[in-house]
């Protein structure tokens, strides 16, 4: 695995000192994060629930796009519904969707912290009342995990570990503490959620980031910080490049990667924590067989 300071690292370093973003609603139930499988492909931003609330800038911006579904423009994405883009300093951007008819703010270009740009609605492809958050790094030209930037919220709950699979060819084989298997080629799959959220969404919330070691070599390491599009196609960034078709399996499993099982006992460990720091580690033992 490379390794290394990214030019998005380093501005994440420089962040406390050029002053920080605030949530742009007073009510913060975090219904979903960054990087979640959706509609095959990554969730590009974070959905905040809380009931219908008004929304204001996470910093003062200008606002550079404003859609509502009104308009009948039917080439832009009708799935965020009514939204608001801002322009921030440091080459940043964020959008607020999903917001209700009629609340957008059209009179201010310049806007301020303590200003209403809008109220939480459903429009779009919205199954319920909540805001969706994106941020946008145009210098790096990246779509940033917002959690990254935002002041933390209260979490003491660990990342749940639900179940982990080697899949060869179809055939899934769950894998308990102690574990015999032949040896072979296998797939490793994961059932993993953060359930720091509110209600049923929690299963489907993403932990910040996954580690698996077999045998103390590193096999693979998954990063939910920051996304590029290109080609048509996301790729998680520190993630080296990957996309979610490579990543997600059809039914919403993890796919850490494929490796060798050889005659002998091999150790997996498994490694999970959330934006809070929350950790859980987890080992398998395997004796493999011939």
């Amino acid at each position: 695995m490379k390794r290394g300071i990214s030019g998005f690292a380093f501005f994440l370093f420089l962040l406390p000192s050029l002053g920080a973003f605030e949530w742009p609603v007073e009510q913060r139930i975090l219904i979903a994060t960054f990087g979640e499988y959706r509609w095959d492909d990554f969730l590009p931003g974070i959905d905040i629930g809380g009931g219908r609330q008004e929304v204001r800038p996470s910093e003062k911006g200008e606002i550079i796009y404003i859609h509502e579904e009104k308009s009948g423009l039917a080439f832009l994405p009708s799935g965020l519904g009514n939204y608001l883009v801002l322009e921030h300093e440091r080459g940043l951007r964020t959008l607020y969707a999903h917001l209700e008819a009629d609340s957008l703010l059209y009179e201010n270009v310049q806007v301020e912290p303590q200003n209403i740009i809008g109220r939480v609605g459903s429009s779009g492809m919205s199954q319920g009342l909540y805001l969706h958050f994106q941020v946008l790094d145009r210098e790096m030209n990246q779509l940033v995990n917002p959690l990254l930037i935002l002041p933390p919220l209260r979490d003491m709950t660990r990342p749940v570990l639900e179940q982990v699979w080697l899949q060869k060819n179809r055939t899934r084989t769950p894998l308990a503490e102690q574990s015999t298997m032949a040896s072979g080629t296998y797939n490793l799959l994961l059932s993993v959620y953060d359930p720091s959220g509110n209600g049923h969404y929690t299963r489907f919330m993403n932990p910040h980031k996954i580690q698996v070691f077999i045998n103390g070599e590193q096999l693979s390491s998954i990063s939910f910080e920051s996304l590029r599009y290109e080609e048509g196609s996301m790729f998680l960034v520190q993630s080296e490049n990957v996309t979610s078709q490579l990543l997600y399996t059809s039914d919403g499993l993890l796919n850490m990667g494929t490796f060798q099982l050889t005659v002998g006992d091999s150790i997996v460990e498994i490694i999970v924590e959330d934006f809070s720091r929350n950790r859980v580690t987890k080992d398998f033992r395997i004796r493999v067989t011939g």
